[in-house]
């Protein structure tokens, strides 16, 4: 792909575009009878208070990122599935770790092994595994600092 990839802060047109991405990537990375529904998706990114960056190329939204940053909570990154192994995902860490220079943590499905490999590869420490509070499904905490700790 030649195009350039732009990184750039989701703007409310952009909502049932970017709940699309995010509904489709989390369906292909954890199916479930009980997964939320597309317009569930939408009403949430709606009504949270994130700050939500998006990956765009050739006018097409690839990839969400939606932070905490306060907290240092990175509470989304999905990438929709034809758009995976192109470095959009690891375009998005590297600016989650640039918003949030101390540190921040995540929360993913213990069962989704491609999403624990890509951010073991980029420095996230396994700290702890717990079931999800909603759903029961564990879940793996990862945590990223700037000193590797």
């Amino acid at each position: 792909m030649n195009a350039t990839l732009v990184l750039e802060a989701m703007k409310p047109q952009d909502l049932t575009e970017a709940a699309a991405v995010w509904w489709r990537s989390s369906l292909a990375a954890a199916p479930r009878p009980d997964h939320p529904t597309l317009d569930a998706m939408v009403r949430r990114l709606e009504a949270e208070r994130w700050c939500v960056i998006l990956a765009w190329r050739d006018a097409r939204i690839l990839a969400l990122l939606a932070m905490e940053l306060q907290e240092g909570w990175l509470r989304q990154l999905f990438v929709d599935p034809p758009a995976q192994g192109q470095g959009v995902g690891a375009a998005l860490l590297a600016k989650a770790k640039g918003l949030m220079p101390t540190g921040f943590f995540l929360n993913t499905d213990v069962a989704n092994a491609a999403a624990r490999r890509f951010y073991e590869a980029r420095g996230l420490r396994l700290e702890g595994v717990a079931p999800h509070p909603r759903w029961g499904n564990l879940q793996a905490r990862y945590v990223w600092s700037p000193r590797g700790q």
